[in-house]
């Protein structure tokens, strides 16, 4: 079933913490702006093509019964939030948590399957039981989401950190160690991958790859796939044993078959001292918590069929603050969709596209990572992910701004925006025949302009086809840039047409397929 999207002239916009920041001549430069080639409308640039039948492997999907509760999650406890379950303080600590050791791969390629991989000095290295939190002194990519060792959903994203120096991204999934029958693919710079997974209960093994000055390391993460049943939520942030923020933002996945959430926080296992509330069907809550270094408890519901299932975690509240200097930090959106910022692995707050805001922190160090907020349609979530991170800068001072742009480390994004004057509708891929190809099942209306779908990734052989609606990718279509198909390459690139720091690329097309 196609869906109609409409003019990209309205864009969702967040309030973002703080006051909106003038841009001095003085503020330190966070970002460079590439120069690139005056922008224009690629109007005269459409050409015709044809799509046969089997000109390209269609995605596998996973077969199998369809996601049917039958029983209560046996890992979440039974609890009602209107009983009485609190425990007394304890003194102990919050729960240590094991880091991944830093393991050089000795083969240069991930492609390939290993019985054994070992580090440099010749041990194996597998996946560590319980760890739970990143190591910023690790410079692998390491993952976020979801934790080690968790369910997962029956459509799953997964979310790593950026690393340090990582010139390449490669995610291997599959239903043994060091199996990728699941996924094997290169993901570049992105930060992120939404993969279908089965539904039986089966362990499944994921290696997160990064290439790091010419040469390959990895770690292994191993989870439980979706059953049959139902499933209470799990806190995605922050990680259990984790230290918290005055301004904490808790985030748990959906599990499966809740229709209600609610959470406590307190000074004690059950206790509901700083925070009892229910959630409804929300998926995260900022709570204001103490600063004073105490065990902080989080219990966590799920409604599910009526009945009450639980879930406790365990983190130490901040310390009063002894150090840090105050300074200001300024955003530059220049992209067509808004963003949410964090600064020190805090979000902050969001920002509308083409905007500028800014926060006022007091920090010993300033990590800035920001996220694109990507359009929906419907329940799908349309173009290709956006991430990226600053330099961390130490010691910071005085006023610094930051410009987000369609260039992200190596990694360059377009936003195609298609004028269709045509008196029918027409049916949108992106990068056509390419690995990257993205088939949004969108499309642009009869006689409407500037229709956006999303960002996504920017080649010297990217393209644009226009279908005719109820052509399901088949047949004629009209493109822009360059074309593969049938083993010939044709068209214009579509880099003169990118406009600088935004990646916009206007498309008028007048005839249709």
């Amino acid at each position: 079933m196609k869906c109609k999207l409409f003019s990209h002239t309205v864009l969702a916009a967040m309030s973002f913490v703080g006051t909106i920041g003038n841009l001095n001549a003085g503020d330190h430069a966070a970002a460079a702006t590439p120069e690139m080639t005056p922008p224009g409308e690629a109007r005269s640039m459409v050409e015709a093509g044809r799509m046969g039948a089997a000109t390209r492997r269609p995605a596998r999907e996973f077969s199998g019964a369809p996601i049917t509760p039958v029983s209560a999650d046996p890992t979440a406890r039974a609890g009602s939030p209107d009983e009485d379950a609190a425990v007394p303080p304890r003194a102990e600590d919050a729960v240590e948590i094991d880091v991944p050791r830093f393991a050089p791969m000795t083969d240069g390629e991930p492609r390939r399957s290993r019985s054994v991989r070992s580090n440099a000095s010749g041990t194996t290295d597998k996946s560590v039981e319980g760890k739970r939190s990143i190591d910023y002194n690790d410079p692998r990519a390491q993952m976020i989401t979801p934790l080690d060792g968790s369910r997962l959903l029956p459509a799953q994203t997964f979310e790593w950190s950026p690393g340090e120096n990582v010139d390449d991204y490669y995610l291997q999934i599959g239903s043994c160690f060091e199996c990728a029958d699941l996924l094997d693919e290169e993901e570049g710079q992105s930060l992120q991958r939404s993969v279908s997974l089965p539904v039986d209960g089966r362990s499944i093994y994921v290696t997160l790859f990064s290439y790091i000055d010419g040469v390959w390391y990895w770690i292994d993460y191993q989870y439980r796939a979706a059953s049959r049943q139902l499933t209470a939520a799990q806190m995605i942030s922050p990680v259990a044993g984790s230290t918290l923020s005055v301004s904490q933002r808790s985030v748990w996945d959906a599990g499966y078959g809740a229709d209600t959430y609610y959470l406590r926080i307190g000074s004690c296992a059950g206790c509901k001292d700083i925070l009892d509330e229910n959630e409804g069907l929300g998926l995260s809550r900022t709570a204001a918590l103490p600063e004073d270094g105490r065990v902080t408890y989080v219990r966590l519901f799920s409604r599910l069929q009526g009945q009450w299932w639980y879930r406790d975690y365990q983190y130490r509240a901040a310390r009063p603050s002894s150090g840090g200097t105050t300074v200001r930090v300024n955003v530059v959106n220049s992209l067509g969709y808004s963003i949410n910022v964090s600064i020190n692995g805090q979000v902050i707050g969001g920002i509308p596209a083409y905007g500028t805001a800014g926060a006022t922190v007091k920090v010993a160090s300033l990590t800035v990572m920001f996220r694109v907020n990507q359009p929906v349609l419907g329940t799908r979530t349309l173009g290709d992910p956006m991430s990226g991170v600053f330099s961390t800068i130490q010691n910071p001072s005085g006023t610094y701004t930051f410009k987000v742009t369609n260039v992200i480390g190596g990694s360059w994004f377009f936003l195609p925006l298609v004028t269709n004057q045509t008196a029918v509708p027409l049916l949108i891929e992106v990068n056509g025949g390419l690995q990257a190809e993205n088939r949004c099942n969108c499309v642009a209306p009869a006689a409407t302009p500037r229709v956006g779908t999303g960002y996504y990734r920017f080649y010297s052989n990217s393209n644009v086809r226009l279908f005719d609606d109820a052509s399901d990718y088949q047949g004629a279509y009209r493109y822009f840039g360059v074309d593969y198909n049938g083993g010939v390459s044709k068209g214009t690139p579509l880099t003169p047409y990118l406009k600088a720091d935004s990646g916009v690329v206007e498309l008028v097309i007048s005839q249709a397929p």
